[in-house]
């Protein structure tokens, strides 16, 4: 059962992500980076090495070299076109990243949370998910993988500066080899100028230091954000509480503004109501079927009933035939063995009659004969 549970879990991941895989990858442009950390020293590398990925060929080279290096780390830095872009790589060389890495099923989950979008809310996902419930996930390899929601300026003229964004964070610990894979998707320009010598500075640390860097590098932005949300809102506060009726005062809002601006939203309600209401005719339609579904199956099963009624009457009137020939054969058997009863006290009678009324002699004669076999 549990296995069953498990296969069913990984083709939903896979089934969610193919749903959406169109809307993913780039179609031709392959832009990847790739940093090596040596965690021993060398004479011929540098303990950090960048190299760039523009091919498939590029990261099946790259995954090779450095797939059975010994204290030793890898980062692939996969960016995105813009905030709600296509990754830039092709959707062939993340099909070989997954298989050639061993990536676990649940990473697909991160990844389908980017790609083309409309609005910051559409397929957002919150959270974190690791191996930690196989038996063997400490034993040979610890993954983990999670999304890091942040806020950053998007430099665009328009009325808010700050733009929701997020970045993906998978970890492939290989306890054998002592060596960590890492994969960070939609990484900022800001993080990404910080990150060799975030890496660099923490190369003899333990594998934590470089999450909470990247939380701490990351979640930046959020107090001054909360500051301009704030800000905001005591605007919008003002406007409300202090604005005159048909004349702009210093905030440059009046009432009849405000009007306008609720019978936009009242506008915008309706239109949620009456699509509500669209699905709810669909439910009442499906709910009609329903009900004409019942009846049909109550018509059927009367017919049964009725069938069966039927059957049970035939049933019961033989039943009833039956137990009256037996009540007869009863009754002709009772009359018989009152006849016999009558024949046998006859038989008794005429024994004693017989008895009495014939010569003494002729029964001694009789006994005698019966007696010895041989009259004397």
């Amino acid at each position: 059962m549990a296995h069953s549970t498990s296969r069913g879990f990984h083709r939903g991941i896979h089934d969610r992500f193919q749903a959406v895989s169109g809307k993913l990858f780039a179609r031709e442009v392959i832009d990847a980076l790739a940093l090596s950390l040596h965690r021993q020293d060398s004479i011929d590398e540098p303990r950090v090495s960048v190299k760039s990925i523009v091919s498939v060929t590029d990261l099946e080279d790259h995954l090779n070299e450095t797939g059975t290096c010994v204290s030793s780390d890898t980062i692939l830095l996969i960016p995105q076109e813009y905030s709600w872009g296509r990754f830039c790589i092709t959707d062939a060389a993340f099909q070989v990243l997954i298989k050639s890495a061993a990536v676990f099923d649940e990473f697909l989950d991160v990844v389908a949370a980017y790609g083309v979008k409309s609005s910051e809310d559409e397929r957002v996902f919150y959270g974190w998910r690791s191996c930690a419930v196989r038996k063997q996930c400490l034993k040979e390899r610890h993954e983990i993988c999670y999304n890091i929601p942040h806020v950053d300026r998007h430099g665009r003229n328009l009325r808010d500066p700050w733009s929701l964004r997020q970045t993906g964070v998978y970890q492939q610990l290989r306890n054998g080899l002592r060596t960590s894979r890492w994969i960070l998707l939609n990484l900022t320009d800001h993080a990404k100028l910080h990150l060799k010598d975030i890496v660099e500075s923490r190369l003899d640390c333990c594998h934590l230091a470089l999450h909470a860097e990247l939380l701490l590098t990351l979640g930046a932005n959020w107090a001054e954000y909360i500051e301009y949300l704030s800000s905001e809102l005591r605007k919008h506060n003002d406007k409300a509480c202090y604005s005159p009726v048909d004349r702009m005062n210093d905030h440059g809002y009046s009432v009849s503004n405000l009007l306008d601006v609720y019978c936009l939203d009242m506008t915008r309600h309706l239109n949620s109501l009456r699509r509500l209401d669209r699905r709810l005719e669909n439910i009442l339609n499906l709910s009609n079927l329903r009900s004409q579904l019942s009846k049909i199956l109550m018509f059927r099963n009367e017919e049964l009933l009725q069938a069966s009624n039927r059957a049970s009457s035939q049933t019961l009137a033989t039943l009833l035939h039956i137990t009256d020939q037996g009540n007869g054969q009863q009754e002709t058997l009772t009359k018989l063995l009152g006849t016999g009863q009558a024949d046998s006290a006859l038989l008794k009678a005429l024994s004693i009659v017989a008895t009495v009324c014939l010569p003494a002699s002729l029964v001694a004669v009789s006994l005698q004969t019966y007696g010895t076999g041989s009259p004397r």
